[in-house]
């Protein structure tokens, strides 16, 4: 699931494995998150407080709660200290997984068993690798990516959808 996110920068997408990436990484070079605002739906309907609780502020519902200004622009300054400590090369990097073998017990294997095919068969799989360090994920051109997020970042506060 991604995260779309839409304020006065205009629009920016980011996979869902990225974006809690990204929240790491700019936690580690300082951004302290100043939580986000009331989703919309908690201002129209008040009894999403009864259902749901307060809102906690945070960032990973696409509940369009608000990133605000100041929050936004702390963000894009903590991204920009992570730069030159992101490699510009993803040489020697795995930074994408494209096979492995599922351990036993997976709820996918187990689903596998009930078909015929051969136990020592890799079930394939792509994509990002989520073992990788922020700054190893972000290396080579996702680094470019990261850069466009910045300026983003630094033109306002936006809504996370």
């Amino acid at each position: 699931m991604g995260v779309d996110l839409s304020g006065t920068g205009g629009s920016f997408r980011w996979a869902g494995m990225s974006w809690g990436k990204v929240l790491s990484l700019a936690q580690m070079y300082g951004w302290k998150p100043a939580g986000t605002t009331l989703p919309i739906a908690y201002t129209e309907d008040k009894s999403l407080i009864d259902k749901l609780g307060e809102w906690d502020g945070n960032y990973f519902y696409n509940a369009y709660q608000g990133v605000t200004d100041s929050d936004a622009l702390a963000f894009a300054l903590a991204l920009e200290a992570a730069l030159d400590d992101i490699p510009d090369s993803a040489d020697g990097i795995d930074q994408w997984i494209t096979a492995r073998k599922l351990p036993d017990g997976d709820f996918l294997s187990t689903v596998l068993q009930a078909l015929p095919h051969d136990p020592n068969q890799m079930v394939a799989f792509s994509g990002p690798n989520e073992k990788l360090n922020p700054l190893e994920f972000f290396a080579g051109t996702e680094k470019a990516y990261l850069r466009e997020f910045i300026a983003y970042c630094r033109k306002g506060g936006f809504v996370i959808g």
